[in-house]
């Protein structure tokens, strides 16, 4: 989860600089419309910030108090009980997902065995990486438990440069039981790539080391696409808000009331009666007088809204949802004289 973000114009991280996730939260999203650098000694990271011990899809398992390596991107280690490694899962060309977390070993719980968090970054511009930008997953602490998986690194940018380090690694069994984190999951879009350092998704070292995670590369972009409109379906409240989701951090530039029509039982609401907000890079929400009229709404959107990089909606988006007035049913007290008196 994360807090509201907006973009940013250009983001510079000096050496000696860190930016992170904010207490509580799991994903970075970050969307800058022109330059990053990550200068040598600066940290992007979302390190331990993915889903807690013995916690995720591919969580890690005890047995006999030795608990094995979370799984994401690779498997995760057994531990030297035979404690099977948790699982991998999750797309290698859209990773979204946090890491999972080891499994539990002996004695007092200390903290430790986290997934790595979820980064997504995009910069319209070129993004000069000489530091670290990482999302790795937590060492075992308790006596005997494993080791955290990877969490992932979704980077979009026009061009991508310098020679840092983008890493992605599980974290460690705690010795000499606890099960290796497997590795997890780095996506890289750009258009030119002049970047000559590391991208690492190894599995850690443990009682039986995590597996590799993956790597997935392209030179070119998806298109810009609302994936999903909230609310959805029937609801039995009145509406004044819609909040669209898209696949890629939306340009707020190219986005006006004039691109959305919400159609009404009693016809399209006018754009001036639109407002927006972008909440973060892929969301934005749209608000309006409240709505109650029973019956079918549909929602129209672009197809004139660009991504960072320029890109168009491929095609119209259409959503819809409903609001039905909920019935009472049941029994109606029938006034008395007790209840009703002269």
């Amino acid at each position: 989860m994360q807090g509201n973000i907006p973009a940013f114009s250009n983001v510079v991280i000096s050496a000696g600089g860190s930016l992170t996730v904010s207490a509580g939260d799991t994903n970075l999203n970050l969307a800058v419309l022109e330059d990053m650098v990550i200068a040598s000694g600066g940290v992007l990271n979302a390190d331990a910030k993915g889903y807690s011990q013995m916690s995720g899809p591919g969580a890690g398992s005890t047995l006999s108090n030795q608990g094995s390596g979370g799984g994401y991107g690779g498997t995760g280690g057994a531990a030297a009980s035979g404690a099977v490694g948790g699982s991998a899962y999750g797309s290698a060309s859209q990773p979204i997902q946090r890491g999972s977390g080891g499994g539990t070993g002996s004695g007092t719980a200390i903290g430790g065995s986290e997934g790595g968090g979820a980064i997504r970054l995009t910069v319209a511009g070129q993004l000069t990486l000489d530091g670290l930008l990482s999302a790795k997953g937590g060492d075992g602490l308790q006596d005997n438990s494993g080791g955290g998986s990877g969490g992932s690194i979704w980077l979009s940018t026009r061009k991508l440069a310098g020679a840092g380090q983008i890493a992605a690694i599980g974290g460690g069994g705690e010795l000499y039981n606890g099960g290796g984190g497997g590795g997890g999951r780095i996506a890289l879009y750009s258009l030119a790539n002049a970047f000559t350092g590391e991208v690492s998704i190894a599995g850690a070292m443990g009682a039986m080391p995590g597996n590799t995670g993956t790597v997935f590369a392209a030179s070119s972009w998806p298109g810009l696409a609302i994936i999903s409109n909230s609310p959805a379906g029937v609801v039995s409240n009145v509406v004044s808000q819609l909040t669209l989701e898209f696949n890629a951090a939306v340009n707020p530039a190219t986005a006006a009331p004039n691109d959305f029509v919400i159609v009404t039982p009693n016809g399209p609401l006018l754009s001036t009666n639109l407002t927006l907000f972008l909440p973060g890079p892929n969301t934005l929400q749209l608000s309006f007088p409240p709505l109650n009229v029973p019956g079918n709404y549909r929602i129209e959107a672009g197809p004139a809204l660009e991504d960072f990089f320029g890109q168009p909606m491929s095609q119209v988006y259409t959503g819809a949802f409903s609001i039905a007035v909920p019935l009472i049913s049941g029994p109606f007290l029938t006034p008395t004289a007790s209840l009703w008196p002269a």
